[in-house]
C-alpha cells in the first residue's frame, strides 16, 4: 500500500507540472474516485495531498523500497543499515506522523528506525517525538552497583 501511495503521489505531481493544474483538482479527483469506486478507501482529498507530500519528501522511494524488501528477508525488519529502509517498512500512518512532525530528514529517519526496532504504535511514536527522545538517546547516566 505504501508503494502505491508513493506512486500515486508521483503521478499527481507529474500531472500537476504537465497540465499546470493546482491542488483544487485533488478535491475533484477525490470526489470522482469516490463516485466511481465507492468501496475503495484511502483516496480522500486529504490522503491525496498526503501522497503528494510523501513523494516530495522521498522522491527516491522506489529505490529504498526495493532495498527494504530484500533486506527484510535477510535481516528482519529495521535491521538494515539505512534509516531510509525503515521508512519503507513502516505503516502509512507512521510515515504521515513523521513527515508532519519532523522536518529534519536525519531525525525523521532515526525515529523510523526506532519505531521499527521498538515496535512503537502511532501514539507511542507521537509521544516520543513530542518528548524529543532523539535528543536524549544515548545520554542517560548508567549507575553500576559495586
Amino acid at each position: 500500500m505504501l508503494q502505491l501511495y508513493w506512486e500515486v503521489g508521483a503521478l499527481l505531481i507529474q500531472k500537476q507540472k504537465q497540465a499546470g493544474w493546482g491542488m483544487r483538482v485533488l478535491c475533484q479527483l477525490a470526489q470522482d474516485l469516490h463516485n466511481d469506486l465507492p468501496d475503495v478507501k484511502g483516496f480522500s482529498e486529504r490522503n491525496l495531498r498526503l501522497m503528494t507530500q510523501f513523494f516530495r519528501e522521498y522522491p527516491d522511494f522506489s529505490i529504498i523500497w526495493q532495498q527494504a524488501v530484500a533486506k527484510l528477508e535477510e535481516a528482519g525488519p529495521g535491521l538494515g543499515s539505512k534509516g531510509q529502509q525503515a521508512i519503507a517498512l513502516l505503516p502509512w500512518s507512521h510515515n504521515i506522523i513523521l513527515i508532519q512532525k519532523i522536518k529534519k530528514r536525519s531525525t525523521r529517519l532515526w525515529y523510523a528506525e526506532q519505531a521499527l526496532q521498538q515496535g512503537w504504535n502511532r501514539n507511542t511514536l507521537s509521544l516520543m517525538i513530542k518528548n524529543c527522545v532523539h535528543e536524549r538517546h544515548g545520554k542517560s547516566v548508567s549507575l553500576s552497583i559495586l
